[in-house]
């Protein structure tokens, strides 16, 4: 089974112009994607996040919203790292994710 295959949830991609940000332990990185139960966010060249990692941060969306986030890494590579969120999100779309 694929990862795209255990999703359950569609996700919304963002362009570079419009992305969502996420803040954890002072610093700043750009969402990619999310769906209501997980999202994917820029990783720094030397990551410091590992596969099972506990995950807690600030989603800041659209308008300056900002939502609490808490989760688990469920993937690391060179270009993101992808949380599996603890409680979901609710209703995610480009419109009401992109940040001004």
């Amino acid at each position: 089974m694929t990862a795209t295959e255990r999703r359950t949830d569609s996700r919304t991609s963002f362009p570079p112009s419009s992305r969502p940000a996420i803040a954890h332990s002072g610093k700043v990185f750009n969402v990619l994607d999310m769906s209501k139960t997980g999202l994917s966010f820029a990783a720094p060249s030397k990551s410091p996040f590992a596969v099972g990692d506990k995950f807690s941060g600030m989603l800041i969306l659209h308008g300056g919203v900002r939502r609490p986030i808490m989760g688990c890494v469920v993937r690391v590579n060179r270009k993101c790292v992808a949380l599996r969120l603890l409680r979901p999100l609710g209703l995610v779309s480009p419109e009401t994710a992109r940040v001004e």
